[in-house]
């Protein structure tokens, strides 16, 4: 019937018609690494539009609260423009081995901050207790 020649008539429209079609992903985006850009585009009205970064030159993902971007640092002994996520607010969110990596600090921090606490006290005759 009329149906299948029109839709056959119909133009693929590139790598951007699968997902506005067959997946519907609100965000989607592309990366170029040796250029160390993101391009990002919203799903708007069934149409995938060029998002504009904002003034931290990230984009904001408004439904996870988070902003993606790039950036530069060094992450698992590489330094590279690496894709990260930040909270609403600009605060880069930590992998788990970064976060990790702070935890180990802080309780070092508090250890040596204890010691010097316990050295203060004997200083003055107290003996702290453990």
């Amino acid at each position: 019937g009329n149906g299948e020649e029109e839709r056959d008539k119909t133009p693929v429209k590139g790598k951007f018609w699968i997902y506005e079609r067959a997946i519907q992903i609100p965000f989607y985006g592309i990366y170029e690494v040796n250029k160390a850009q993101i391009e990002m585009y919203q799903l708007v009205n069934g149409r995938y539009q060029k998002m504009t970064p904002n003034q931290r030159g990230h984009y904001t993902i408004t439904p996870l609260k988070v902003e993606l971007g790039i950036w530069q640092g060094e992450y698992q002994n590489q330094f590279f423009p690496w894709l990260r996520w930040w909270d609403a607010e600009g605060n880069l969110l930590l992998t788990s081995q970064e976060s990790t990596e702070q935890e180990r600090q802080r309780a070092e921090q508090e250890r040596q901050r204890a010691d010097r606490l316990a050295e203060q006290l004997r200083a003055l005759g107290i003996e702290p207790e453990d």
